[in-house]
């Protein structure tokens, strides 16, 4: 419910840094044209914080604002107008037009506060009562518009203020049982997800968390300062919803919504609730947020708070749209380059209609002060426009820059200066800083993201056939969570691009560690940090450490699993490193469901290590570099899995069990077949898992080889061996009774391998004293399953 607050503004200012150069000569600053020296046109002792400022213009003031005060300054003196500190506080918003402000301060942030812009004195204040003493933690937040302030609390529930006096004008998406409302506002307009309780709401309610019910609920947007109702759309609640950041932006209105368990951005009309363009990349499908650090000439710039895994230091990056059609313009790399002894560190202080602003600290030639350079990039092409000053570190004590209608503004510990920005000179640009690279290195380009290179066929492969038709997520990371429900599918592509990197050895002698070598260190780094379990679900594919292979790039390493579990489900995962020279890339995709529903199966594990096969060769070939061709593995002598509901159509109805479903996708995989038949939509009686294995195209693996290891994988800690069905066969025997566990049930799992086949197949009857005929009908069908698949 909470937006994005002035502190993660601030924070991702300082964080998003990096080089401004591809230059592909050695930097010779004795050659280097230096732009003009600035200096401050006025430095102003102001707000000493510890906490996140930002600064606005609002007519003709500057306005300081940050959780613990709020400070007026005059915008050509410098001079302060008026300070207000703010007790305990605990978070500020953005002013409306008129410049006031509201901050929520108090004892468990529950009281607010406007701030009046010509005075700095409170117009009123108002204490936001507790939703409920049980959960309510408080931390209500609070946005201002022209005529209202709006609240959001626990549970979604936004109650709207009036900005003259406080007064109350009333609640929208009131809290209820559910607690499964969700709110967002920019005081502008409100976003609300309105899921109310329903006579169909579980009993599990008041926690925040409720169960996964049928049904449908709605988004709607209000206008803020009438609270009028601009339009509703109604979605499945299985699948919908929305988080912090909702409302990116009110004018032009776009929306971060939840909907088919993804969240993108869209632009939307306040006439209607029918979305239009996509802006942008996907966002995390829970709580994930676009911040916008600018906008102008109908450009918007901005980051993600998510960003694809690498290691320490590496690019974090800053995307350029065009909100009237959604097109991405530009996306940029920017990083502390701690690898060049000239950079420290960079940061985008902000966006007007010349472009963006960063400001690169770098060192002098003295090898001990430093210098910060403005520079520019072009507003719709991201590329470098030249310099627009620089600045003696040494008589500034500005820390965090920020851009505001015509100023520079450098925040240091209490004080504020500030710059008159000048035009640009194209001439003047930042000096090359490329280090020694060898022969056939890869230089990375800072406005390519090579990780989001991964085909649409490719994710089909994995089985992500929904995230095939929407872009890239932001992290590079690809999640399908229930879709369909008590299912998981996902895949996260990781690439690093190596510099040759420069530093002094143990007498101080200057040395240069080669882009290959900073490659294989990445590899091992990655390597070690190995997870088997990707998606966190109840079951994981049971993956062994990565093993060596051969044949791809200079250095590989893969693993990869299936484990069947009865009728509590199926994994599949597989993990593919390689090292091509100086670039690693990391490819990690897993599919499972824990319980048997309609297609919920994941793709077969011979598709899953095809595809992140498949994805390696994109990503790399995105970086000029192209893999070798490997042989292909044995296919195996079953390469076709029939219809095992067929099969077991007459034994199941013998047996009274009710019509049973394919829990494998239609034409999904011709080597997979899943069925069941369910008393209920949580546990099956019968349960029946069959995969014809190909050979590893990873490791090389036979078929019959890969078949084998995923029958050990499958196997339970008390199974017995059983005789003459397949190669190999195990059965696990559960017999409770009501004495020992309340209930009497009887199970048997029969697991078997037969050359490339994998069968398992889990059968149970309610009631005491029924094992013994449980083990025949299974072992009965098993053999009637095998028989037909061998055909």
């Amino acid at each position: 419910m909470a937006r994005a607050g002035l502190a993660t503004v601030v924070a991702l200012t300082v964080a998003l840094s990096g080089c401004a150069s591809t230059d592909d000569k050695k930097d010779d600053s004795s050659k280097v044209s230096l732009p003009n020296p600035l200096e401050p046109a006025w430095v102003a002792k102001a707000t000493e914080t510890t906490f996140g400022v930002a600064v606005f213009r609002r007519g003709d003031r500057l306005l300081q604002v940050s959780q613990e005060s709020v400070t007026a300054l005059d915008p050509v003196s410098g001079d302060v107008v008026w300070n207000r500190p703010i007790p305990q506080g605990c978070s500020a918003g953005e002013p409306n037009a008129a410049g006031d402000v509201v901050v929520v301060f108090g004892e468990g942030c529950r009281d607010v506060v406007v701030i009046d812009s010509e005075k700095g004195t409170a117009q009123w204040r108002a204490h936001i009562p507790s939703i409920s003493k049980q959960y309510d933690s408080g931390n209500v937040v609070a946005s201002i518009g022209d005529r209202t302030v709006t609240v959001i609390q626990f549970c979604g529930q936004v109650t709207r203020l009036s900005l003259k006096d406080g007064h109350r004008l009333g609640v929208l998406s009131p809290h209820d049982v559910a607690c499964a409302n969700e709110a967002d506002s920019d005081g502008q307009v409100i976003a609300v997800w309105h899921d109310p309780a329903t006579e169909a709401t579980p009993d599990d309610h008041g926690t925040g968390f409720i169960p996964p019910w049928d049904g449908a609920a709605s988004f709607e947007l209000y206008d803020a300062d009438s609270g009028k109702l601009l339009w509703r759309r109604t979605r499945s609640r299985q699948d919908s919803g929305l988080d912090a950041g909702a409302v990116v932006s009110s004018s032009p209105l776009i929306l971060a919504l939840r909907e088919d368990g993804h969240t993108l951005m869209r632009r939307h009309s306040r006439a209607h609730g029918r979305p239009g363009a996509t802006v942008g990349l996907q966002l995390g499908a829970y709580r994930g947020f676009f911040t916008p650090l600018g906008t102008a000439d109908g450009v918007m710039v901005g980051t993600y708070d998510t960003s694809p895994k690498s290691p320490t230091g590496a690019p974090r990056r800053v995307y350029a749209y065009d909100v009237t059609t959604g097109r991405e313009l530009w996306s940029r790399a920017v990083s502390a380059n701690t690898l060049s002894p000239h950079y420290a560190s960079s940061a985008v202080a902000g966006v007007d209609s010349e472009g963006v602003v960063v400001t690169e600290r770098r060192m002098r030639d003295d090898g001990r002060s430093f210098e910060i350079w403005l520079a520019r990039w072009n507003l719709r092409t991201g590329e470098d426009a030249g310099t627009a000053g620089r600045i003696d570190e040494d008589e500034s004590q500005a820390v965090i820059w920020q851009v505001s209608d015509g100023l520079l503004l450098g925040q240091g510990r209490g004080t504020l200066e500030a710059y008159e920005l000048e035009t640009a000179d194209p001439d003047v640009k930042l000096p090359g800083t490329e280090p020694a690279w060898a022969e056939g290195d890869v230089r990375p380009d800072p406005m390519s993201e090579p990780c989001a290179e991964v085909s649409r066929q490719t994710l089909r492969t994995l089985g992500l056939r929904a995230s095939a038709a929407l872009p890239a997520p932001a992290n590079c990371t690809w999640t399908e969570t229930a879709e369909p429900r008590y299912s998981d599918r996902s895949l996260r592509v990781s690439v690093h691009v190596a510099r040759p990197t420069e530093s002094t050895d143990e007498e101080g002698q200057p040395k240069t560690m080669p882009a290959v070598d900073g490659a294989r260190a990445v590899a091992a780094q990655w390597r070690k940090e190995f997870n088997p379990d990707l998606t966190g679900g109840i079951l994981h594919p049971g993956l062994g450490a990565p093993h060596e292979v051969d044949g791809l790039g200079d250095e590989a390493y893969a693993t990869s699993g299936t484990r069947f579990a009865g009728s509590i489900g199926v994994t599949t995962g597989s993990y593919l490193l390689v090292r091509a020279g100086n670039v690693v890339v990391e490819v990690q995709a897993e599919g499972g469901y824990d319980v048997a529903h309609r297609q919920a199966t994941p793709p077969s594990l011979n598709r899953i290590e095809t595809g992140t096969l498949a994805a390696a060769r994109e990503v790399l070939a995105s970086l000029g570099v192209t893999l070798d061709a490997t042989e292909r593995p044995d296919p195996g002598r079953v390469r076709r899995v029939g219809d095992v509901c067929a099969v077991l159509r007459a034994d199941a109805a013998s047996l009274g069990l009710p019509a049973g479903h394919s829990v494998t996708p239609p034409g999904a995989d011709p080597r997979l077949a899943d069925c069941a038949w369910e008393q209920d939509d949580s546990i099956g009686d019968l349960a029946v898992h069959v995969y014809a294995a190909g050979g590893n195209p990873l490791d090389g693996d036979s078929a019959s080889t890969v078949a084998r290891k995923v029958f050990a994988a499958s196997r339970s800690r008390d199974d017995k061996p059983l005789r003459g069905l397949g190669e190999k066969a195990v059965i696990s025997r559960w017999d409770q009774t009501e004495a020992a566990d309340g209930y009497d049930l009887s199970e048997r799992e029969v697991l078997l391998v037969a050359d490339n086949l994998v069968i398992e197949l889990s059968y149970s009857r309610d009631g005491a004293g029924l094992g013994e005929q449980v083990e025949r009908d299974a072992l009965r069908m098993t053999r009637k399953v095998l028989d037909a698949t061998r055909k």
